[in-house]
């Protein structure tokens, strides 16, 4: 099998069909993996490029569950609240929360 693109999701396709016994090749067009999933370091400063909110973290803890390896051993999760904030040009501001209530109230 062939998946174009080493994101998290050509990754997580890979692990899946290797675990099926497929032999997989992906091929990325960028120097490192990771998609969105992904970092510059310049000038001895470090810039995360995403992904800005992991709406879904299960999907990203079965895939470690369904790969038997434990997901605490390579990534810590935590979550934050706000989730994240946005900002419009007109000078809004927007929270959005984890907790629904607060969530409608913003």
């Amino acid at each position: 099998v062939i998946i174009i693109g080493a994101g998290i999701g050509g990754m997580s396709a890979a692990l899946y069909l290797r675990m099926l016994g497929y032999n997989v090749t992906i091929i990325e067009k960028n120097y490192n993996v990771g998609g969105k999933m992904n970092k510059i370091i310049e000038d001895g400063f470090s810039f995360d490029l995403g992904p800005t909110v992991i709406t879904m973290p299960f999907v990203i803890e079965n895939l470690f569950k369904n790969c038997n390896e434990n997901i605490n051993d390579y990534l810590n999760l935590l979550p934050i609240d706000p989730a994240c904030r946005y900002f419009w040009s007109d000078g809004l501001i927007f929270d959005a929360f984890h907790n629904k209530i607060k969530l409608n109230e913003e």
